[in-house]
């Protein structure tokens, strides 16, 4: 397996021998990393070559492919040996296909194509691979759209799914709103600190405490998120958007909040944050877009509103805190979806079956 360094890694049984390479890796998120340049493209092509040539292989199988060189890519695909992407994204089609995505397809990707278009003649036309994993049906969907047909299955993203979540907190007279994610406009966080603020104008006693933790990836929405976070303090509610959190503070930060918000405005390929909320039993108010179909269902696992909908958030908010009972029923709902969809003990032997296949086992 050929991956970029990633904090979800791809689980394996004790049974499969993995190897792994890791190309230089430029940082296409304004954080001072390398440019994609033909150096560093010819850099990660040799080292791919290497890889292969003293692994040989009976499978390649890549992984978190944002940000690895498409001379990588080409040669791992095109160099005979039977070939699966675990796609966790959607720049494999802008790799595949040069183009430029919507509006709609979020900053990062956007960039990542232009960036992927200065390189075409070094690594055009490139060969796909043999076979596909997607996270979700959206996922499979979009590439089916760019790529035509493609031997391709879905195997959501695993989490370890406890036997019983940690209770929900002891509600008090305002609703506790954990949020998580980068912090761009695509995420929906205007949406949200705008139901916050007109929750706040309604009634300034009950206005929902709302924090806000991602990377500050693109400074000019940042500064629109806190002026929009001062005015809805202004009106009476709670709203902080702070720093990342460490991987270990995720699940202490879950356990105080009695919801998580994902109010997403794009098509999230299958959000870590939304197994995550689901696995900590803490009910959703969010948007259905993208991989969240397969699993947040309104009234259900979830309470839903369209995107961008402001007003629909504020309703949903506002319904979950007069209705008790209703979080108790979402939150076990949303962890009963979760061990039939993505439960580890279910995705890990799908993913070792993924790979025996595409080797010809």
């Amino acid at each position: 397996m050929l991956t970029r360094r990633s904090k979800h890694p791809l689980p394996a049984s004790p049974g499969l021998s993995v190897r792994r390479v890791l190309p230089v890796k430029p940082d296409q998120r304004g954080r001072g990393g390398r440019a994609l340049d033909a150096a560093w493209h010819a850099r990660s092509l040799r080292a791919t070559r290497r890889i292969v040539e003293a692994a040989r292989p009976d499978v390649i199988a890549t992984w978190g492919t944002y940000g690895i060189s498409p001379a990588a890519l080409s040669n791992l695909y095109g160099c005979g040996v039977p070939s699966i992407a675990f796609v966790q994204d959607y720049t494999l089609i802008e790799h595949l296909t040069q183009r430029q995505p919507d509006a709609g397809g979020g900053a990062v990707r956007r960039r990542y194509a232009g960036a992927l278009r200065a390189l075409a003649p070094l690594a055009w036309p490139p060969p796909p691979p043999g076979r596909w994993v997607f996270p979700s049906g959206a996922v499979r969907e979009e590439y089916l759209r760019a790529l035509g047909p493609l031997e391709a299955r879905v195997i959501h993203n695993g989490i370890a799914v406890p036997s019983q979540p940690p209770p929900l907190p002891e509600r008090g007279p305002r609703l506790r709103v954990g949020a998580l994610g980068r912090l761009v406009p695509e995420k929906g966080w205007l949406t949200l600190v705008s139901a916050a603020e007109s929750l706040a104008r309604e009634d300034p006693t009950t206005a929902p405490i709302v924090e806000i933790h991602g990377p500050a990836v693109d400074a000019g929405f940042v500064g629109a998120l806190v002026d929009a976070s001062a005015r809805a303090n202004a009106a009476g509610a709670l709203v902080e958007v702070g720093d990342p959190l460490p991987h270990e503070a995720i699940a202490p930060f879950m356990e105080r909040m009695d919801c998580v918000a994902i109010p997403s405005e794009w098509a999230e390929p299958f959000a870590v944050v939304m197994l995550e909320a689901l696995a900590a039993g803490r009910p959703i108010v969010g948007t259905s877009c993208g991989g969240a179909a397969d699993l947040l269902e309104d009234g259900n696992t979830a309470l839903l509103h369209e995107p961008g909908d402001a007003s629909g958030c504020a309703r949903a908010l506002r319904r979950l805190a007069r209705e008790p009972r209703l979080a108790d029923r979402i939150s076990a709902a949303g962890l009963e979806r979760l061990r039939a969809e993505c439960s580890i003990d279910l995705t890990a032997p799908a993913i070792d079956d993924a790979l025996r296949e595409a080797a010809g086992g």
